[in-house]
């Protein structure tokens, strides 16, 4: 968490919007930040709110813990990161706090993002996030790992699944569009999901 802090403080310029994901692995670099001498600076999140909120590792509290140490402006996205249903995540879409925060998250200059694996015993199955049968067609249609809950294969290559119009991310589309990157994990079980 500390060296990937250091290194991405050092692109924290005037005016710089960061995104950022969920995880432990993002919560520890956002824990290690220090005060930028950078002003302006807004951070977001790039998902919807993913686990319990007193959990270290929940977007929103990485949002907050982040802006804090460096001395930004933080932005969350008040609602779930995926939804019951793709009506439910349109209506989400509609209100003005997700105009509001997306319109940041469209202008983000650097992203901190968690890189999720999809082998049976991560994370992305224990913390029940998706079914047990979701995970197993992910799986069966090839994706090693997922960035905001959107779901990739071994070639970088999007899996569509039923779960994306149900989604509030930042799409991959959209992240890879991002200047500037971090993508973090810790762990031998994404190895296949970071190549």
């Amino acid at each position: 968490g500390k060296t990937s802090g250091i290194a991405l403080g050092e692109f924290l310029k005037d005016g710089a919007i960061v995104g950022v994901s969920n995880g432990e692995t993002v919560a520890a670099v956002a824990d290690n930040m220090r005060r930028s001498r950078a002003s302006d600076i807004n951070v977001v999140t790039l998902i919807g709110g993913v686990g319990r909120p007193e959990e270290p590792g929940q977007t929103g509290q990485i949002c907050r813990s982040f802006a804090s140490r460096i001395g930004g402006d933080a932005w969350v996205l008040p609602v779930p990161a995926v939804v019951e249903s793709s009506e439910i995540a349109a209506a989400f879409r509609s209100t003005k706090a997700h105009r509001e925060v997306f319109s940041l998250v469209e202008k983000t200059t650097i992203a901190l993002i968690g890189i999720g694996s999809t082998t049976p015993g991560s994370s992305t199955f224990q913390h029940g996030h998706f079914s047990s049968e979701l995970l197993e067609d992910i799986v069966e249609n090839n994706a090693v790992g997922t960035i905001c809950a959107r779901f990739f294969d071994i070639n970088g290559e999007v899996t569509p699944t039923d779960i994306d119009s149900r989604t509030i991310s930042i799409s991959l589309k959209q992240l890879a569009a991002v200047p500037v990157k971090f993508g973090v994990a810790i762990g031998n079980d994404k190895t296949r999901a970071i190549m």
